[in-house]
């Protein structure tokens, strides 16, 4: 079986490492910065406390090269890269190629309308399979937990069971089917998990500003950053209640999922879970302190291609989401983008984002419709 990963990030990288491994499986790695790599790749194993070099492995920057001949194509890059990506490796696919995008939330689907309309098959998976980064991109990577299941979708979900095979084969634990995609694209996860965390930090932040020191993100979590997350976690929830012709009840929300039924309850979860502790929040040395990065996932991805993305099913179904507009109204504040207005019309700058009001609907009815393929 031939594999192609796109993305050499923390996940792409361990991704490939681990996949050069089994037998049986050829790897091929489509990043834009091919020349960083070697012929292996080292993956520090943290919570198995190995260390390990993959076999020797492809990396191309070729999207012929990467996309033609591949069997499964795993799309590991950050929501605001992917259309650009699914542009370029367009022309490649076949009727037949199955891409999925890890994880699958952020409109990705939405992207891919013409490529299903075409006959690719287009899946994703619902959280991340590995909690990793580079610490010497293109060359070593460290990994601090990995996940003991997997949940994925398809968007036309008759393709659901042999994707669960290939998936069970390629990452070795056990990859359950999700109802639908939406179960995907509405999952309670770092769209208001970093979003409402970095809020609590910054939110007095403006040019001028400047901090101490880094604080950890989990490790120093607190009641006001949970009170946040519960919030935003109860708006979406208010807006799968508007979809509910379609079957959500795979979705777990927070407390569920964090297995914690108060503000307090969450914060010592979440200040407890050991490949959390040593996350930090980006933000970048000055002379004068330290600043928020405006320009990593947690701002380029997380608001843009998570709050905005729900605000925009919010919209639809005419839901008020009291929590998700407070990240929404602060996130433009601080970037001087427009996504939504004051009144809640949509922005100048909707169209850098994944809103299904982008690709043309316009009712609850015509969302449902595309899930249920």
């Amino acid at each position: 079986m031939k594999v192609t990963v796109i993305g050499g990030g923390g996940i792409g990288g361990v991704m490939t490492a681990d996949f050069s491994l089994l037998e049986g499986v050829e790897v091929i790695l489509l990043s834009g910065r091919s020349e960083k790599f070697k012929d292996v790749i080292r993956v520090v194993d943290m919570e198995r406390c190995i260390e390990f070099d993959s076999n020797p492995i492809t990396v191309t920057s070729d999207h012929k090269i990467a996309i033609r001949d591949a069997d499964m194509i795993l799309c590991t890059v950050p929501a605001d890269a992917r259309e650009e990506c699914i542009e370029k490796i367009s022309p490649f696919l076949k009727s037949g190629s199955y891409l999925g995008f890890v994880p699958g939330c952020g409109g990705s689907e939405f992207m891919c309308r013409e490529l299903i309309d075409k006959g690719v098959i287009i899946f994703g998976i619902q959280r991340t399979p590995y909690n990793s980064l580079p610490i010497d991109y293109g060359k070593t990577y460290r990994c601090k937990a990995r996940k003991r299941e997997l949940y994925f979708s398809a968007v036309v979900t008759n393709h659901n069971p042999k994707i669960g095979d290939v998936l069970e084969s390629l990452f070795n634990v056990p990859c359950i089917a999700m109802n639908n995609f939406m179960e995907i694209a509405f999952v309670p996860a770092n769209a208001i998990l970093h979003t409402s965390r970095v809020l609590t930090l910054f939110k007095d932040y403006k040019e001028g500003v400047f901090y101490d020191r880094i604080p950890f993100l989990y490790l120093e979590w607190e009641n006001e950053s949970s009170e946040r997350l519960l919030a935003c976690d109860e708006d979406l929830q208010e807006i799968c209640r508007e979809y509910n012709a379609i079957d959500l009840s795979g979705i777990r929300f927070i407390k569920e999922h964090y297995e914690s039924n108060s503000a307090e309850e969450l914060t010592a979860k979440l200040q407890s879970i050991p490949p959390f502790k040593t996350t930090v929040p980006p933000m970048l040395k000055t002379e004068n302190g330290y600043i928020p990065n405006l320009n990593a996932r947690y701002f380029t991805e997380d608001f843009p291609f998570g709050v905005v993305n729900l605000k925009g099913f919010a919209s639809i179904a005419k839901v008020p989401t009291p929590a998700l507009d407070e990240l929404l109204y602060w996130f433009q504040s601080l970037s001087g983008k427009e996504y939504f207005t004051e009144t809640g019309e949509l922005g100048k700058d909707i169209n850098n984002s994944s809103v299904p009001q982008k690709y043309g609907f316009a009712t609850v009815n015509n969302i449902i419709k595309f899930y249920l393929r």
